[in-house]
């Protein structure tokens, strides 16, 4: 996982270029594709996962964030774009689970004899 994972990604579709910002809106509803660590590599395996995911990143939206019209991933989207936002959103949600799961880790150690007590 990058240290110097950028908050934005400039992505060529077609001669059109794109700016994508990880809002948390979008970095919840790319962890909700996967459910869990273990699945990132869902967004490279599973073609549904796939295509959720740069539509989240890539449909045009409202200003409060909703998606406008039946988005389709355009033909003018190279491969080696397509691959560059997914690994970008692979890191991002990536880090996201793991930042949590540090956290929850921390809150249960700081909190490991109040928990004996309540399951004893």
């Amino acid at each position: 996982m990058s240290q110097d994972l950028k908050n934005t990604i400039h992505i060529k579709v077609g001669e059109e270029e794109v700016e994508v910002f990880m809002a948390f809106a979008r970095l919840d509803g790319l962890s909700q594709l996967v459910g869990s660590v273990e699945r990132v590599a869902e967004f490279d395996f599973n073609p549904e996962v796939r295509t959720e995911a740069l539509a989240l990143c890539l449909a045009p939206r409202t200003e409060t964030g909703r998606a406008v019209g039946d988005w389709q991933v355009p033909e003018t989207l190279a491969y080696e774009e397509a691959e560059r936002l997914l690994d970008w959103i692979k890191e991002h949600v990536l880090g996201f689970f793991l930042r949590r799961l540090s956290r929850n880790l921390q809150l249960v150690r700081a909190n490991k004899g109040t928990l004996l007590e309540v399951s004893s």
